[in-house]
């Protein structure tokens, strides 16, 4: 469940929110929508898009936020199971746990729900520590080549040359292997969180300057 979350995260996330992306993205977007204007250039979408704020909701969540979500829905959720919360209480504790939280930044250490959790930590090494593919933006810059890896199906295809990897080092291992192998084997690291907050530095640090 972790491993195809972060599929998931990786291409809206990562992929769906780069320069290189949005760039391909916009004719695409004036063609079949007929969309113009300053505002549908690639540089603001991509300044719109990776606007850190706060959102009520997890799936409009910035890139930043969304793990604060998880954690939230985990704390509570786990409050409940283990008797110290009632579901008539949820809407009170919502509330309060999301004005604590947003406040101080606060993160919990009782575990992470397997899924997003999980799957938001791994969509953040995958593309950072491949070393055959260590640019995010190559695979849609580099989309009508035939990679390594890359099936007949996938030649000349937007994003075949990242689909041909994730078809080579996740889908044809499947579960065979455990999380943890799957990323040492298709990264040659072990799960770290260097590599994100590398990304996370350089991607946002940027925009501050």
């Amino acid at each position: 469940m972790a491993l195809e979350e972060s599929q998931s995260l990786l291409l809206e996330m990562i992929i769906g929110r780069s320069r290189p992306f949005l760039s391909y993205l916009r004719p695409l977007l004036e063609k079949h929508f007929g969309v113009a204007g300053p505002e549908w250039e690639p540089d603001n979408l991509y300044r719109t898009l990776i606007r850190v704020r706060r959102a009520a909701s997890r799936v409009e969540a910035d890139e930043l936020t969304y793990p604060v979500h998880i954690l939230l829905r985990f704390e509570l959720e786990k409050r409940i199971f283990d008797g110290k919360l009632s579901v008539r209480d949820l809407p009170a504790a919502w509330s309060e746990a999301s004005m604590r939280g947003w406040a101080c930044g606060r993160r919990t250490t009782r575990g992470l729900p397997a899924g997003r959790a999980l799957g938001a930590g791994l969509v953040r090494v995958l593309p950072v520590l491949c070393a055959r593919r260590p640019d995010r933006g190559a695979a849609v810059r580099d989309a009508a080549r035939r990679p390594a890896g890359a099936g007949r199906r996938d030649r000349g295809r937007p994003l075949g040359s990242l689909i041909g990897w994730l078809r080579e080092n996740v889908h044809r291992v499947g579960a065979s292997l455990g999380s943890q192998e799957l990323i040492t084997r298709a990264t040659g690291k072990p799960l770290s969180a260097a590599p994100w907050l590398r990304y996370a530095e350089a991607k946002y640090l940027e925009e501050a300057e």
